[in-house]
């Protein structure tokens, strides 16, 4: 290219910016929305739902805006629950928001395993939003290996365990915890120690890998069956951590809990979507979202609890 040629491009190129009025807005265009969370699970019976609103930060960072918004004297129902009454509740971190959590509680009010519920709400500035969540069913649980339980040192095999869940179940987290009892100024307390699914050890340093939110794969149908496995090495490790750690306290293992833990839909999708784009080696300007509430943002999910122990022997 001649230099002729050279400065009519630099003066094209200068001259279209020069013409452009619309400055870039990295920020978007902001609407204020209705932020309705709420998850309902039948082993409590106590249920919240916490209403807020959107904000614009006056910058770039969200963390800046101190104050959480919360919406107050707002009518809030739930299918077949007692009133639901404005309260306050203790925040464990306060870092950023120094006011107590607001929320909406309705006592006493113990959701049905498989039933479904509706909730709706109605704000002061008469805005009204909506959804709907069903309870997963029982879960059925069964250890395929308790003999490794009882005697992880004469067997070679991990710890399998088979699921049969709810057919609206999306995903589900197993955990397995010790049961242990030990003497504390001469009283006996029961303590529960969780145990790793997995660990790797690098440079004599054990790192412990628990398990997170699955999804599962054998299907939305009655009697589909999951299968999970957890390493009889980081079961080994687990108990002589305990071991260490109360050695001191009359320590007495007493069994080993298995807890299964169900999320319908909402709640799965919700949870995924919000945490399955965490990357730190890019930027994302397409940040997706996902919510069911009719009439504003949030989630409106439920979850359940099953669980089943299995005894260890006296002499373990």
């Amino acid at each position: 290219m001649t230099s002729t040629a050279k400065r009519a491009a630099l003066v094209l190129f200068f001259g279209f910016f020069a013409r452009c009025d619309q400055s870039l807005n990295p920020k978007g265009i902001y609407e204020e929305r209705l932020v309705v969370y709420s998850i309902l699970t039948a082993e409590r019976d106590t249920q919240f739902v916490r209403l807020y609103r959107t904000y614009d930060p006056p910058g770039y960072d969200p963390g800046a805006v101190t104050t959480d918004n919360a919406v107050t004297n707002a009518v809030v129902s739930i299918t077949g629950a007692p009133a639901f009454r404005d309260t306050s509740l203790p925040r464990p971190d306060t870092s950023r928001y120094s006011t107590k959590i607001r929320a909406y509680v309705s006592h006493p009010f113990t959701v049905a395993p498989g039933a479904t519920y509706s909730l709706d709400v109605l704000t002061p500035a008469q805005e009204k939003a909506t959804a709907a969540a069903t309870v997963p069913g029982n879960a059925s649980v069964l250890i395929s290996t308790p003999f490794v339980l009882d005697d992880p040192r004469v067997f070679t095999d991990d710890i399998g365990i088979y699921l049969t869940l709810s057919p609206i179940t999306h995903g589900y987290i197993v955990r397995i915890l010790f049961q242990f009892e030990i003497t504390v100024g001469g009283t006996v307390e029961t303590r529960y120690e969780e145990i790793p699914q997995s660990i790797q050890t690098v440079d004599n340093v054990v790192y412990p890998f628990y398990p997170k939110l699955t999804r599962r794969f054998s299907g939305q149908r009655i009697g589909a069956q999951e299968f999970v496995s957890f390493s009889k090495t980081a079961y080994v490790h687990a108990e002589s951590s305990v071991r260490v750690k109360y050695q001191s306290q009359q320590l007495k293992f007493k069994g080993v809990l298995v807890v299964v833990t169900q999320v319908e839909p909402n709640l799965y999708k919700y949870y995924n979507i919000a945490n399955g784009f965490q990357d730190e080696n890019s930027i994302r300007t397409d940040q997706p979202d996902f919510t069911n509430i009719q009439g504003g943002i949030g989630v409106f999910g439920a979850m359940t609890h099953d669980s089943l122990f299995h005894v260890l022997p006296t002499d373990f």
